[in-house]
């Protein structure tokens, strides 16, 4: 269904998460596989493990499981020599919009409040300390003076 849908609208805004599924339905069938190569293998027959193994390989390489597959028949048949794995075409996953952050309108800065932190403070920021500002120069009697 999900195959037929791509087929017939593939600049659908859907087409993304159609990709998906599709990537995640290969996956699972892939693993499907892999967890009939453990059965196999712990029942004692590595010839039937190693072919449903191969067979991952052979069908699903773009999958998560062809790797762990590649190890393992490796491991099974001494003298397996893997193939070079074709790129991937397609991304996997779904893409998203990217934003910028927009900037900050205003001084308003916030901090956890005391006691167990649950609340948060508005503070406003002074601009006190920035590179920019040339230091002032304290009077004594609680005003700035004047360069």
């Amino acid at each position: 269904m999900f195959r037929e849908f791509q087929n017939r609208y593939p600049d659908a805004p859907e087409s993304d998460f159609v990709r998906t599924v599709l990537a995640r339905s290969r996956d699972v069938q892939a693993e499907r596989l892999v967890t009939i190569a453990n059965f196999y293998e712990k029942s004692g027959r590595k010839e039937a493990a190693e072919r449903y193994l191969a067979q991952v390989l052979k069908e699903f390489p773009d999958t998560t499981a062809a790797a762990d597959s590649e190890r393992r028949l490796a491991e099974l048949d001494k003298s397996f020599q893997p193939d070079d794995f074709p790129a991937r075409s397609e991304p996997r996953y779904q893409r998203y919009p990217a934003y910028r952050l927009p900037e900050e309108s205003g001084k308003l800065l916030i901090i956890p409040g005391v006691g167990n932190r649950k609340y948060l403070l508005p503070v406003y920021d002074l601009g006190i300390g920035k590179k920019d500002d040339p230091p002032a120069a304290a009077t004594g009697n609680g005003e700035e003076k004047k360069p």
